[in-house]
């Protein structure tokens, strides 16, 4: 049986500002954490379009925005707001202990499906 993980401390929260969106690779898997007006939100960094990374992308109020086609995705659910046609991305929990930002992924590694495709250039 697998399961998660424990939490994996990333970042001091006070290093990461509103819009702000910060990349990791915790035990395998690419992660973005970000804070938006509403909070700090943790996502698989991989658009579930063009399988490209979303950590060049932009936070606008409680969505990200992919850097290479514009597709927005909430940051809460992973549900990709326009156009809806795109899969929902994977979302990750997040916690703030010690002052320190912290995710959980799953114990197991990525599948190539989970992985963003290198840019060349």
């Amino acid at each position: 049986m697998t399961g998660s993980a424990a939490f994996v401390p990333l970042l001091p929260e006070g290093e990461l500002a509103v819009g702000q969106i910060r990349a990791f690779t915790v035990n395998g898997w690419p992660v973005i954490v970000t804070r938006s007006a509403t909070g700090l939100r943790a996502l698989l960094n991989r658009c579930s379009h063009a399988a490209t990374a979303l950590e060049g992308g932009r936070v606008r109020r409680d969505f990200i925005i992919c850097p290479l086609h514009g597709a927005q995705f909430d940051l809460a659910t992973g549900a990709c707001l326009s156009p809806t046609r795109y899969p929902t991305i994977r979302t990750f929990p997040l916690a703030v202990a010690g002052g320190m930002i912290a995710v959980q992924v799953p114990d197991t590694q990525p599948t190539a499906e989970e992985l963003p495709i290198p840019t060349i250039g």
